[in-house]
């Protein structure tokens, strides 16, 4: 089992740099960390971790909302890039 601050610690960084948009913009760059996270601690303990190293009190709601618009995005994401890598094919063969 990976322990809480290798997988969040990043996060935390992240959130706490000013250059950073919004939480959820360090969200989405770090869902697959959030995830691993999810797969051994609740999201009390995730929740509890984060708001104690970046020194906010966001509700537990909000970091699974969060995730859930990381994990829409990312479904989104990879489906346009489907998408764009069909046309790309597409027009090759055209050109051929």
């Amino acid at each position: 089992m990976k322990k809480i601050d290798s997988l969040l610690s990043p996060i935390c960084e992240a959130i706490k740099e000013t250059n950073s948009k919004s939480k959820q913009a360090v969200f989405n760059m770090y869902l697959s960390n959030i995830l691993e996270a999810k797969s051994y601690y609740t999201w009390e303990q995730i929740t509890d971790y984060i708001n104690n190293k970046t020194k906010t009190e966001l509700a537990q709601k909000t970091y699974i909302n969060m995730t859930e618009r990381a994990k829409k995005r990312q479904k989104c994401t990879g489906q346009k890039d489907l998408k764009k890598s069909t046309n790309m094919i597409e027009k090759k063969i055209d050109e051929d």
